[in-house]
């Protein structure tokens, strides 16, 4: 199965393998997705998606309307014939399958700073050893 790949800073971009993603029925799939991927590191409670996305609706249109996006994100995205599913989807909540093939610009984004904050720590605190071990010298 082909990696998607997710473009979320700047202009929303989804790609399945070489191809585009832009059959998505509405900007709430997009948005469900973008969501998802933003939080994978959590299971998200379904009702607390419908709210997100249809706020101060009726809570069984907004469930409702949570399953039709959950399903054309799900056709579009070829999650159910993938080998390793992109969404880890239970009756309760809906995550990011962070062991799919699945790339995200945010998340490449974000391990690039912790790992410049890393290599910034050890060398602060190689320089302090290294202050230390000279002024003790003196």
């Amino acid at each position: 199965m082909a990696r998607l790949e997710l473009s979320l800073l700047g202009s929303f971009e989804a790609c399945l393998g070489k191809e585009r993603i832009t059959a998505f029925k509405s900007n709430k799939v997009r948005a469900l997705l973008a969501y998802l991927a933003v939080e994978a590191q959590y299971p998200h409670q379904r009702e607390s998606l419908a709210e997100l996305l249809w706020p101060g609706w009726p809570a069984k249109s907004a469930m409702d309307n949570l399953r039709f996006t959950l399903a054309d994100l799900r056709k579009h995205i070829g999650d159910r014939d993938a080998q390793h599913p992109f969404l880890l989807v239970s009756r309760e909540s809906i995550q990011l399958n962070r062991d799919a093939d699945v790339w995200v610009d945010v998340a490449e984004f974000e391990q690039a700073i912790g790992n410049k904050a890393a290599t910034s720590r050890d060398q602060r605190a190689e320089n302090d050893t290294q202050q230390s071990t000279i002024s003790n010298l003196r």
